[in-house]
């Protein structure tokens, strides 16, 4: 009988740790729950930020018509006949950056002018390097540089260039007229990046750097 009530005894007692400890287990958990809440926002509203930059960027894509650069016609006015009125990504001291079709901070085509402010920017002002980026998961467009189109393959590149005498310096650079010189990138086969850069500009500027 005492063993009995014994055994009663000691079931209910670990009963009790075992309540307590869930308890606190609990309450510990808790803690942290409501201790990570800002975190855990904060977290959430910038993944909503970023979704909705990703869309808004793969949306202006997909709205473009077929667009292609030519290097030796480029121009600030060029740009924005074909592709609207640009954002300021960044300035500094000898150059400013636009954006266009962009979702926040990010942009599918951005060009680099060599003037220390947009105020000094003309309409026949010529970039130093212009950039064409496909947004993951964005409909194939007609958008390229020289011929050169984003979702061609390097094959299809290769035989173009032969077509046109261009010349393919080394893997993924074309040298085009007046200076300019054309770089792609490729994902699963296909080009998905296309840089053009303007040699000529390019060397001025540092000229200026290494005289100053």
């Amino acid at each position: 009988m005492r063993a009995k009530v014994l055994l009663k005894r000691v079931a209910i007692g670990l009963a009790i740790v075992v309540g307590v400890l869930l308890l606190a287990g609990g309450s510990v958990t808790s803690y942290f729950w409501i201790k990570d809440a800002p975190e855990r926002a904060k977290a959430k509203r910038e993944a909503r930020e970023f979704l909705g930059d990703m869309t808004a960027e793969i949306n202006g894509w997909n709205a473009l018509k077929e667009v292609d650069f030519t290097p030796s016609t480029l121009s600030l006015e060029g740009l924005e006949h074909k592709l609207n009125r640009p954002v300021v990504l960044k300035s500094t001291e000898n150059t400013v950056t636009l954006g266009w079709i962009c979702g926040g901070k990010q942009c599918a085509v951005f060009a680099s002018f060599p003037v220390a402010s947009e105020q000094n920017l003309k309409a026949d002002a010529v970039p130093m390097s212009l950039t064409i980026i496909r947004p993951p998961f964005a409909s194939e467009r007609t958008v390229g540089i020289a011929g050169i189109h984003v979702g061609e393959t390097a094959e299809q590149v290769a035989g173009d260039l032969d077509k046109r005498h261009l010349i393919l310096d080394r893997k993924g650079w074309t040298a085009l007229e007046e200076g300019w010189k054309l770089h792609w990138g490729e994902m699963d086969g296909k080009i998905n990046v296309l840089l053009l850069l303007n040699e000529k500009v390019i060397q001025e500027i540092t000229q200026r750097k290494t005289q100053s």
